[in-house]
């Protein structure tokens, strides 16, 4: 790997393990859905600004339903979901849950576009699952002043994500990269500026807060998939594998630093049985025991 990309992956762990730091502050403040609408407009000023060239705009035109609903289930429900658990849980809290990704985007995957999995794969499954029950036990609780409902819009985050992954592998793995990222934020700008808007706090919003929120946009959003798309094409997609493990990391750094949140020995443990479950799922180690394991359907 060059020792640009390796710079790259650790700019873009940083900027999206902040963005748990962001939604953490900024979302009690500015309410899930304002927050959100605000870091749209702004990822989606830098992205269509450059993107959005003549040839990208028709390749837009052709698969802007497909990318809109991209849009929806990669940034608008995910976003909202994960703004909202922020109001509830720990930033880092919050990340390791995120961290799931790749396992649910595995078995969304398996389920409705009948990929095959090896056994390994279905074991990463299995583990990557049990580290999310690991990290909620004591937490799933419902009732008032309870964090269930924080984790539940967290896990459904990650189905968000999972079913946008498999969309655009199935529908638009024809489209550019670049198309698909610029015409997503920029569907999901104008899908939440109603109810952003509808949904605007009553009382004033002080400068740290606009601050936070411009970051989410600018940098976390629109900067870091900037420089991710860099990434993948300099060092290729394993390379953006290796960020998932990174994210929570840097959010659990970023929340004992700023916030002085707690780092629980069961967070640790929980993120080690994620991490593994989610390398054995995407294959990024072997595990001897399914060296010679057959492809199931």
């Amino acid at each position: 790997m060059k020792t640009k990309d390796l710079i790259f992956i650790l700019i873009i762990s940083l900027f999206w393990g902040s963005s748990f730091l962001f939604m953490r502050v900024s979302a009690p403040v500015f309410g899930p859905v304002a927050l959100v609408m605000v870091r749209m407009v702004g990822a989606a000023f830098i992205l269509s600004f450059i993107f959005l060239s003549a040839a990208n705009r028709a390749t837009l035109k052709q698969n802007w339903k497909a990318i809109a609903v991209v849009g929806l289930f990669n940034n608008v429900l995910p976003f909202v979901l994960l703004s909202f658990a922020s109001t509830r849980l720990e930033a880092g809290f919050t990340s390791l849950i995120n961290a799931s990704t790749p396992v649910f985007a595995a078995l969304i995957g398996l389920l409705w576009l009948k990929n095959r999995i090896t056994r390994q794969q279905l074991a990463g499954l299995i583990i990557g699952v049990s580290g999310i029950y690991v990290l909620s036990m004591g937490h799933l609780s419902f009732k008032a002043g309870g964090s269930g409902w924080a984790i539940m819009a967290g896990l459904v985050a990650t189905l968000c994500y999972g079913f946008a992954i498999n969309l655009v592998k199935s529908r638009l793995h024809h489209v550019n990269s670049q198309v698909i990222a610029s015409g997503s934020v920029t569907f999901s700008a104008l899908m939440l500026l109603g109810p952003g808007l509808w949904l605007w706090p009553s009382e004033p919003i002080g400068l740290i807060h606009w601050g936070n929120a411009l970051l989410l946009g600018f940098l976390c959003t629109g900067a870091a998939l900037l420089m991710f798309y860099q990434l993948v094409a300099s060092a290729g997609v394993m390379a953006s594998a290796s960020i998932t493990f990174l994210i929570p990391v840097s959010a659990i750094l970023w929340g004992y630093i700023v916030l002085h949140e707690v780092i629980t020995f069961k967070m640790l443990i929980a993120m080690a049985i994620t991490f593994f479950g989610t390398a054995l799922c995407n294959r990024l180690i072997k595990w001897p025991l399914f060296k010679k394991s057959a492809a199931t359907p």
